[in-house]
């Protein structure tokens, strides 16, 4: 089975966990973005999982800087057909009382990117 899962959502919105679960019950191995984040600046955060959707599956791609590598993805590859994920899965807003102010920040900008991504990826959300 050649099945390619991204989820995204707002930090702490379960992503990790969700991503695990899914690999115990298929058998998928999951690639966590924020394993990068300690080692990479922002933007080649999102570069780099973005090759990642290049890769064949099956995997689980999780974390915040999904959206913006979709976007990076997209740019690289503007004549491909289709999407570089089978689905898509974005985890609800979590309770943003108690988040620190960048948390939110990077969850507003998630949803923006995935404002901006609605049309190419519409059918998925």
């Amino acid at each position: 089975m050649n099945q390619r899962i991204i989820i995204c959502g707002w930090p702490n919105s379960g992503k990790s966990a969700h991503a695990e679960e899914l690999s115990a019950k298929l058998g998928i191995p999951v690639k966590h973005t924020d394993s990068l984040i300690r080692t990479m600046q922002w933007s080649e955060v999102s570069e780099t999982v973005s090759r990642w959707f290049d890769e064949p599956g099956p995997w689980i791609i999780e974390g915040v800087a999904v959206p913006r590598a979709l976007r990076k993805w997209r740019a690289r590859n503007p004549d491909a057909e289709g999407v570089p994920f089978d689905q898509l899965i974005v985890m609800p807003e979590p309770e943003t009382e108690g988040m620190k102010p960048g948390q939110v920040s990077m969850g507003r900008g998630h949803d923006t990117v995935l404002r901006q991504l609605e049309e190419w990826i519409g059918g998925y959300l």
